[in-house]
C-alpha cells in the first residue's frame, strides 16, 4: 500500500498576522485600549521582484519595504481622513 505524503501548505503572511492580531486581541483597523484611547493597526505588502541569488536582490528588497511602508501609511491616513471630517461634522452640527 502506497503512503499518500501529506501536502503542507506554504506559509502565508497574512494568517501570520491574523493570529498574532487575534492573540493579542486586535484587528486590523480602530483598535480601543482599557483607557478609552484607540490605535490603529494597518499593513501593507510589498513584492520582492529579483531572485534571492541575484545581485540586486537587496535593492528589491528595500523597495518591496518601502513600497509595504507606503501603503500601511495610505491606508492610516485614509482613515484619520474619515475619523477628523466626523469629529468636524459632529462638532459644528446645528444645535450643538
Amino acid at each position: 500500500m502506497l503512503k499518500k505524503a501529506s501536502i503542507t501548505a506554504e506559509p502565508n503572511v497574512a494568517d501570520d498576522i491574523d493570529e498574532y492580531l487575534a492573540s493579542k486581541g486586535w484587528a486590523m483597523g480602530e483598535n480601543a485600549r482599557p483607557d478609552g484611547s484607540v490605535f490603529y493597526i494597518s499593513v501593507g505588502q510589498g513584492v520582492i521582484a529579483a531572485p534571492r541569488d541575484g545581485r540586486s536582490y537587496m535593492t528589491s528588497r528595500l523597495i518591496a519595504f518601502e513600497k509595504a511602508l507606503l501603503e500601511a501609511k495610505k491606508e492610516m491616513v485614509q482613515y484619520m481622513e474619515t475619523r477628523v471630517a466626523k469629529e468636524v461634522l459632529s462638532e459644528y452640527q446645528e444645535g450643538n
